[in-house]
């Protein structure tokens, strides 16, 4: 039998972390290979995130331990449709200002006359 280093608790040979505190056991190896064995980057994840990011900032949270490569896609996804967003915001902005600017200009020679 093994102690645990962090409680001093007894834990079984083959245990990975300890029951009682939750550390991991000393001298655990856990193999990476079996979380990341079916992990690949997902161009469906981020089309999902650029048109749903609320559910692409969600898919993010769940795959970021057991899928990375995943949950990158998903980020990417939703980064470039706050891109788009911000540019597409700018561009409405400067045009709504041209087009009401000019609007304006006209109201008042309209109105030249009266003042």
């Amino acid at each position: 039998m093994k102690y645990c280093t962090q409680c001093g608790s007894e834990i079984d040979d083959n245990a990975v972390i300890c029951v009682k505190c939750g550390c991991s056991a000393p001298g655990a190896v856990i193999p990476s290979n079996q979380i990341y064995e079916q992990d690949s980057p997902s161009t469906g994840l981020a089309v999902l995130g650029f048109f749903l990011p609320l559910i692409g900032i969600i898919m993010f949270f769940v795959n970021k331990r057991t899928a990375p490569k995943k949950a990158l896609s998903c980020a990417t996804g939703v980064f470039i449709n706050t891109i788009v967003g911000l540019v597409m915001g700018i561009v409405l902005y400067i045009l709504f200002f041209i087009v009401f600017a000019a609007g304006l200009s006209e109201l008042f020679d309209g109105f030249s006359g009266y003042w």
